[in-house]
């Protein structure tokens, strides 16, 4: 069994740990920000908005009449 003591100092390691973690996880936070949004340089790719995004419906509406074709010619 556990006396109150050795509960007393489980808690105070739990603290110190939970801290520690806090503590890293606020800072790695603010690593990742600063890095990959306030330094972020766009491609022109990622700049090509509405084009892209049409792209995309074309490319979706080609795969489902291809997935479309195939089910019924399994048929």
């Amino acid at each position: 069994m556990c006396t109150g003591v050795q509960l007393a100092a489980f808690d105070v390691i739990c603290a110190q740990m939970l801290q520690d973690v806090q503590e890293r996880l606020v800072f790695r936070t603010h690593i990742y920000i600063r890095q990959e949004i306030l330094n972020y340089n766009p491609a022109s790719g990622d700049l090509a908005y509405p084009s892209k995004l049409e792209m995309m419906e074309v490319c979706c509406r080609v795969s489902l009449l291809a997935a479309m074709s195939a089910a019924v010619a399994h048929y």
